[in-house]
């Protein structure tokens, strides 16, 4: 019985010199996997949506930082680092690891574009799925941490449709992963509504940009992250273009073509990150979209040309950071001057400024 990885990445006729592993066929349904009952109408329609289609991508509009102190989090990370584990080679066993002074305060919680709900806790040391497991169920099981977080991003203002998660494979209920060149040490990393492909990406670019904050300001911290998250200094334009046309299959290869505009002076290693979560983004929104003619085939590679923009990066202060922290929770009508507000936040008083703020009130369904 064919399965459906080997059906949309067949081995395709020499002939039409094609990499099985780069490039994928669009099917409308799945009869048409083993006959086509498109109508010749839907097929042109859907030529002229792809000759059509266009998008900017900025990664502020996709993804949102949130920076949570709830207590059963924060104890939840704080279990998983206790029972870390570490390879012994010379033994060939794991050995605990785990760090008992190790104490969570907050965790910071990205919240990307996807109707995914798997979770991605992110933190120092591996812990062994049997563990985390027992750990998970400790907390009341995966469901009511899902729900939990879900209160969490109670406040997030999505700017796109969400879009599904590739589904080749099935996923796990939830994943533990170990924090890669960690400069977030004592902040652990949560992941949710993300496919899973970008999530390396993610807390690369994060540390990053951590990085960049704390040159500029010793004092700087999650909060000051969270603000620098919200403008990331590069638009990535982009739209479908035909690469190739298959002549003896009389067929078109379909193929992302991008512009991204950026700081000159943005980190090189920044730019990466972001066009690396840029790429995944792109292919999942125009597979998903439906976009493709029955059929015909989808390069799942991205042309993108970089071009430099004029300006200046603007990498926030722990104070800067704070102020805005503050406004976070004011009035929407308050949060319309954000900008203006911010521009002359270094000839204003602290104190001043929390008292003339007035919280908004949330709703906890």
């Amino acid at each position: 019985m064919t399965d459906q990885f080997s059906l949309d990445h067949p081995l395709f006729p020499t002939d039409w010199e094609l990499d099985a592993g780069d490039n994928r066929v669009k099917y409308a349904t799945d009869q048409c996997k083993q006959k086509c009952i498109c109508s010749k109408e839907e097929q042109i329609h859907k030529q002229e949506l792809c000759h059509s289609f266009h998008l900017p991508w900025r990664f502020e509009d996709y993804y949102e930082v949130f920076i949570v102190k709830n207590r059963v989090l924060c104890e939840l990370f704080e279990e998983f680092v206790y029972s870390s584990v570490a390879y012994n080679e010379e033994e060939h066993s794991y050995d605990f690891t785990g760090e008992m002074s190790y104490n969570v305060k907050e965790v910071i919680i990205v919240c990307g574009p996807y109707l995914s709900e798997v979770p991605y806790f992110v933190m120092v040391g591996d812990v062994r799925r049997t563990r985390s497991d027992k750990i998970i169920e400790k907390f009341g099981g995966i469901a009511a941490i899902k729900s939990l977080i879900k209160k969490e991003i109670l406040d997030r203002k999505s700017r796109c449709a969400p879009f599904l998660s590739k589904k080749m494979y099935e996923k796990p209920e939830y994943f533990v992963e170990r924090l890669v060149h960690p400069k977030l040490e004592s902040t652990p990393l949560l992941f949710t509504n993300c496919s899973g492909y970008e999530t390396a990406a993610l807390q690369l670019y994060l540390q990053s940009v951590y990085g960049h904050l704390q040159a500029n300001d010793a004092n700087a911290n999650c909060q000051t992250l969270q603000y620098a998250l919200g403008k990331t200094y590069m638009t990535v334009d982009f739209h479908l273009g035909i690469r190739r046309h298959i002549k003896p299959a009389k067929k078109n290869v379909y193929e992302i073509v991008a512009k991204a505009c950026y700081s000159g002076i943005m980190d090189q290693e920044i730019q990466r990150y972001l066009i690396s979560i840029f790429k995944k983004n792109s292919m999942d929104i125009v597979w998903e979209s439906e976009l493709i003619p029955c059929g015909e085939i989808f390069h799942e590679n991205v042309y993108i040309t970089m071009e430099e923009a004029e300006g200046e990066i603007h990498y926030p202060g722990f104070e800067e950071a704070y102020i805005y922290g503050k406004i976070k929770d004011c009035d929407l009508t308050v949060l319309e001057y954000l900008p203006k507000y911010l521009d002359t936040w270094s000839k204003q008083q602290s104190v001043a400024t929390n008292a003339s703020l007035r919280r908004r009130k949330t709703a906890i369904n």
